[in-house]
């Protein structure tokens, strides 16, 4: 833990306290070794960055003090679509995208997913919020993002005016499909011939994808990227994502883990609006 965060669920009048079977209480006393009259980094969950000096510590609990000194960097604004992969690995992503400073995950079951991943115990036990302040923690920043859970892409369309969108508009939004595929020219315009999976069937034309990822560095814009789970989007999510104005962009003809695809595709987008947007 490179800050230690709290909440108000943690407040004990003008104190705050962590119990012994505390993660938080186990790596001041274990891992910093701290005593009574130390002080650490600490934050309040979405909000402010601060210093906490211990006020008492016993073999039951620690109390302390938490004064607060600045505010802390904005997270980025990236929002991400994710098709839900195995457990093992979300957990590990939702630690990663939260440390990379991402504004939200938003959840989706999808056609070709394993349909029990939706109803695995990280999700049905809410217990995705703890991994995104893990990831939060190690990024030294008090800001979680935003997690939303859909059972299927349609209906995050549907519950996220957000997230989609079937007319052009001057909306200050991106949206972006990250996807396998093979860069093919034709005539003058030239296309993107969709490969993965054997989807052949969908073409997306060159220049929009130029000029959308020009647009994307050029300006301040809210980006909402879409990733698939292991086994990628089925022919009628693509279409979707069509309908709703994504663009597609590949990340070339290599088939990763939805983990490595995920952490690639968002590097490469901070790189380009800068890592301190």
């Amino acid at each position: 833990m490179n800050i230690i965060l709290c909440s108000e669920k943690d407040r004990a009048g003008d104190f705050f306290l962590f119990e012994k079977c505390d993660e938080r209480y186990l790596h001041i006393t274990k891992v910093l070794k701290l005593k009574k009259g130390d002080s650490f980094k600490a934050g309040l969950i979405n909000d402010k960055l601060g210093i906490a000096q211990i006020t008492k510590m016993s073999q039951e609990q620690i109390i302390f003090r938490f004064a607060p000194t600045e505010t802390p960097i904005a997270l980025h604004p990236l929002h991400l679509i994710l098709g839900i992969p195995r457990p093992i690995q979300l957990k590990r992503l939702l630690k990663d995208v939260s440390t990379l400073g991402i504004s939200s995950i938003h959840l989706v079951g999808t056609v070709l997913g394993e349909k029990s991943y939706i109803t695995s115990s990280l999700i049905a036990n809410d217990e995705i919020e703890q991994h995104l302040v893990e990831g939060a923690s190690q990024a030294g920043s008090t800001l979680i993002p935003a997690h939303y859970i859909y059972s299927s892409l349609n209906k995050a369309f549907q519950q996220n005016e957000k997230l989609g969108n079937n007319q052009p508009s001057s909306e200050n939004i991106i949206r972006i499909l990250f996807d396998v595929e093979d860069a093919e020219m034709k005539g003058h315009e030239g296309c993107y011939r969709s490969l993965h999976y054997e989807e052949k069937n969908i073409l997306h034309e060159k220049g929009k994808v130029e000029s959308t990822l020009d647009s994307i560095f050029a300006r301040d814009k809210q980006i909402i990227l879409a990733i698939g789970s292991e086994r990628g989007w089925a022919r009628s999510e693509r279409e979707l994502f069509k309908k709703h104005n994504f663009t597609t962009v590949t990340l070339g003809k290599r088939i990763m883990r939805c983990e490595t695809a995920t952490i690639a595709a968002i590097s490469y987008l901070l790189t380009k609006i800068g890592w301190n947007a």
